[in-house]
């Protein structure tokens, strides 16, 4: 057999662990070990089992795939000294990993890294940010942060799955970083996996930095966002950009706060509330608050400011949000409630800003002209009810020119506070712009009428 080992090299895609291709010859000799002797895979710094396998400090996935942090003493499997159990370690490699690879790095074929959290047999189900096997909760102090697990595409939240014969279900212990078995990777086969590390031998030498679990189930123990540091994050990249830094807003977090609820309510996580009905124009009038520009970021799921930093650039609409220089504030609201029976949590985030609106120029000489026109029409149509000369004609016509008289009144006080906003670039509220509608209703009911005095006059 030759002497020189393949070099095995871990990534990290999407916060997925995977190692690279291992040399066919090897395995089949590895394969015939007797289970005492281990080999050591090289570790890359790429997150998805951290906090068991370090973290690298590169800037993209590329640069923490390519970080060599850790090297771990993994034993061939099969082998006839280990039987898989729970909280193993286990490296495997199948069509989906490979597709997954392929997709990802450009053909370039590995296999994953995860821990065997499922064995054959059990019922499998996520609630609340807890793994639970066959009804009961299990201690986890190797994930990143207690009440971290929510489910995928694979395994929704709520959902019971049992594991099926020389089937396993895998995660990784960063639970927000890691493709796994809630995702694309599913369920995978005993055959698949190629190296494995009990749970016993990760003791005294992997375990340094997983947590204490004493106080997993105490509800303070759920994750929440720092808000000071994530808005010190989001200043960051503001700052990068050549833009101003956010100012945060107590009114956007009760109007992000009041979005959650009705987002939970309804089932609705669409920015267009097409369910709920309950827009951010909205939840802005019912907190008291207004700014014309408007932005909504609607997470799903229970996260600490590391890890939206972490997983910013996954969630594009809040990175374009962050880099508009018309945005000035915001404000953040973590809800919890249950959407069918099952616990769950929205993080709504609600931007905001002022630029004027610009009218145009004849937009401001048509309102200027119209308050002028009403102003000067006014007198004559007084005139007609107090003239005594007029007074046959004026009872003949009473309800008409009252009307005439009341609407050009209406109309005056309404749209002069309109038209001098108007005049001064300021937005009119929204009170304001309703009235608009209402006015062009009122302009041709004084025309109509007008136009039946007119006729009347040139026939009295």
């Amino acid at each position: 057999m030759s002497k020189i080992l393949p070099f095995i090299s871990l990534i990290l895609f999407f916060g997925f662990l995977s190692f690279g291709p291992v040399d066919t010859q090897f395995k089949k000799v590895a394969s015939q070990y007797t289970g005492l002797a281990t080999i050591k895979i090289p570790i890359s710094g790429t997150g998805s089992m951290y906090p068991t396998f370090p973290k690298g400090i590169g800037k993209t996935p590329k640069e923490l795939a390519d970080e060599l942090v850790a090297e771990v003493a993994m034993y061939s499997y099969p082998n006839n000294r280990f039987k898989i159990g729970h909280g193993d370690i286990v490296e495997f490699k199948n069509a989906k990993t490979d597709e997954i690879e392929a997709k990802e790095f450009n053909g370039k074929l590995a296999g994953f890294v995860k821990r065997v959290i499922g064995l054959p047999g059990d019922i499998m189900e996520i609630r609340g940010g807890q793994v639970l096997i066959n009804g009961q909760v299990i201690i986890e102090p190797y994930t990143a942060l207690a009440r971290s697990t929510f489910g995928g595409e694979s395994l929704a939240d709520c959902t019971k799955l049992t594991v099926p014969a020389n089937k396993y279900f895998v995660l990784g212990d960063n639970r927000k970083a890691s493709n796994d078995s809630r995702h694309d990777v599913g369920l995978i086969d005993d055959k698949d996996i190629g190296f494995l590390l009990p749970f016993q031998k990760q003791k005294g030498i992997w375990d340094k930095n997983w947590r204490e679990t004493l106080k997993d189930n105490d509800p303070a123990s759920k994750i929440k966002i720092e808000k000071p540091k994530y808005l010190e994050f989001l200043n960051s990249i503001r700052k990068e950009a050549g833009l101003a830094p956010l100012k945060y807003q107590v009114k956007l977090e009760t109007s992000a706060g009041l979005r959650g609820k009705r987002i939970l309510q309804s089932n609705d996580f669409s920015f267009e509330a097409t369910k709920s009905g309950y827009t951010i124009e909205n939840a802005f009038s019912d907190s008291g608050y207004w700014n014309p520009v408007k932005g909504e970021s609607i997470i799903r799921g229970y996260y600490s400011a590391d890890e939206l930093i972490e997983g910013f650039s996954e969630f594009k609409k809040s990175e374009s949000i962050i880099t508009d220089d018309n945005i000035e504030e915001i404000g953040i609201a973590e809800i919890e409630g249950e959407i069918n029976g099952c616990p769950t949590q929205v993080i709504v985030q609600h931007f905001a800003g002022y630029v004027p609106p610009n009218y145009p120029k004849d937009q401001v000489d048509s309102f200027s002209r119209g308050l002028t026109n009403l102003k000067q029409i006014a007198p004559s149509w007084e005139g007609l009810r107090n003239e005594a000369r007029s007074a046959d004609f004026y009872q003949k016509n009473k309800s008409s020119i009252d009307r005439i008289i009341e609407i050009i009144g209406l109309r005056i006080s309404k749209l002069e506070p309109i038209t001098e906003k108007i005049i001064a670039n300021k937005w009119l509220s929204n009170a304001e712009n309703s009235y608009l509608k209402e006015d062009e209703k009122l302009g041709q009911e004084q025309n109509d009428l007008a136009k039946k005095i007119n006729e009347e006059i040139r026939n009295f």
